[in-house]
């Protein structure tokens, strides 16, 4: 193996391991000479002073490394999340008709995940602008394709009744206009389900 693959090597040790090493190495460094003679250690120390030293140095190397690696992974990872939420908020702001009948589903279900039909373009739009995500198989039909979706996280507490035109309070009067404009998939998949509960009943 050449050096630069024994280097290799080493990076990919976890910075768990290289933690370790650096607790024990340092500790052998700079404890008195009594606890280790206690610990029966001090021969190690004298026989391999200069090994524990360049031990610690290196482990020192690669935690410090390791750590601010993950340091910055996670300043990725919230950065990512904020831009998310931002890009999300606005669209959210941006609901035409049709895609805030297609999120009323989830209130009208009272379900956090419903099942669409894909080629319905708001819910394509929904998908592509990441609102929405799939959350299991698809089923062809005739029809179109069936897909189990769900609000993405950052979108969970954003999508309130008001904002996709429910009312406070649902009552026969108020329920009426709100069935009214619901997709045209919703009774097609209704019809579908009734359909195959005769076949297999």
């Amino acid at each position: 193996m050449t050096d630069i693959g024994k280097l290799a090597e080493l990076v990919r040790v976890p910075t768990k391991y290289w933690a370790g090493l650096l607790i024990v190495s340092g500790l052998l460094l700079i404890l008195p000479k009594q606890i280790l003679a206690r610990m029966r250690l001090d021969g190690v120390v004298e026989q391999w002073g200069l090994f524990v030293g360049v031990v610690f140095l290196v482990s020192a190397a690669f935690t410090t490394v390791g750590g601010a690696s993950r340091l910055f992974e996670a300043a990725q990872v919230r950065r990512q999340s904020r831009r998310s939420h931002r890009q999300i908020s606005n669209r959210l702001t941006r609901l035409d008709p049709q895609e805030r009948a297609v999120l009323r589903e989830f209130y009208l279900e009272n379900a956090n995940t419903i099942r669409v039909l894909i080629e319905d373009a708001a819910v394509s739009r929904l998908i592509r602008d990441g609102v929405l995500h799939v959350v299991g198989p698809r089923e062809g039909l005739v029809f179109g394709t069936i897909v189990p979706v769900a609000l993405v996280q950052q979108a969970l507490n954003a999508v309130t009744p008001g904002l996709i035109g429910l009312p406070e309070e649902l009552d026969q009067k108020t329920i009426s206009p709100i069935l009214s404009t619901r997709p045209k998939w919703v009774d097609q998949i209704r019809q579908y389900d009734a359909l195959k509960q005769g076949l297999f009943r």
